[in-house]
């Protein structure tokens, strides 16, 4: 079996660090809930956590659209709206045709498309 790759795309960048934190946490969440569906999924918000100051900024937002480009579907993080990067990761999927789901409208769908693909 071969699971599918999702991306979750939604805010990171905040005024303060409880704030960055909070926004960490929620696509964590999503990314659980995920894994626990049977996708293998980049959060890019866990992977590069608090790595400011390591490259510019920009480095990060083109680098998190190569793993866009790469992954099967994109999901959304509820406040996706607020995060430029975001809204750039959906364009990105919308381009690639890569399929765009809404967190936690969409939850039912990715737990029947998840099944879908790995019977």
């Amino acid at each position: 079996m071969r699971l599918k790759r999702a991306y979750i795309a939604g805010p990171y960048r905040a005024d303060t660090y409880s704030a960055i934190e909070q926004n960490i946490e929620e696509a964590k969440g999503i990314a659980k809930a995920l894994w626990g569906m049977g996708y293998t999924v980049y959060c890019p918000h866990a992977n590069t956590a608090h790595f400011d100051g390591i490259v510019e900024e920009e480095a990060f937002l083109d680098g998190h659209l190569e793993w866009v480009r790469v992954s099967e579907l994109v999901v959304m993080h509820p406040r996706w709206q607020e995060s430029e990067g975001a809204c750039a990761e959906r364009t990105e999927a919308h381009c690639e045709l890569i399929p765009v789901w809404y967190w936690p409208e969409d939850r039912e769908v990715l737990e029947k498309f998840a099944c879908d693909f790995s019977e």
